[in-house]
């Protein structure tokens, strides 16, 4: 998992500027991916977790149906994606001697088209 695509993954869910305060603090956890390190990040993402344990594990009843679901979900979503693919995420730091790009989005200069010309 390149590091782009899961902070574009967690921005989905809970958006540029998160109203809820969970949000708020993960965002500014996610914010900082580019700059920390596996042990640093697991570590806030954890200090996140047993903050705000009990908020995202709330559930709502269906009165009409009688089913439960996550209160809030989009928070959940974004928190479960961090913790699926954290062993990945750091691997171009951990392995450094295989020169591992942090994203998948480089394009070769070589490669790049101008698309005006002067």
């Amino acid at each position: 998992m390149c590091i782009f695509h899961q902070i574009r993954i967690v921005q989905r869910y809970i958006t540029l500027k998160p109203r809820l305060e969970a949000g708020k603090d993960l965002k500014k956890i996610i914010d900082r991916l580019v700059y920390t390190n596996q042990k640093n990040f697991t570590k806030k993402l954890n200090e996140w977790f047993d903050k705000y344990k009990d908020f995202i594990e709330e559930k709502t009843i269906n009165i009409e149906t009688g089913k439960s679901f996550y209160t809030h979900q989009k928070v959940r979503a974004a928190y479960r994606s961090l913790r699926a693919n954290l062993e990945h995420l750091f691997v171009y730091k951990n392995h450094k001697d295989l020169s591992i790009p942090n994203t998948t989005n480089i394009i070769p200069q070589e490669k790049q088209t101008t698309f005006y010309k002067s």
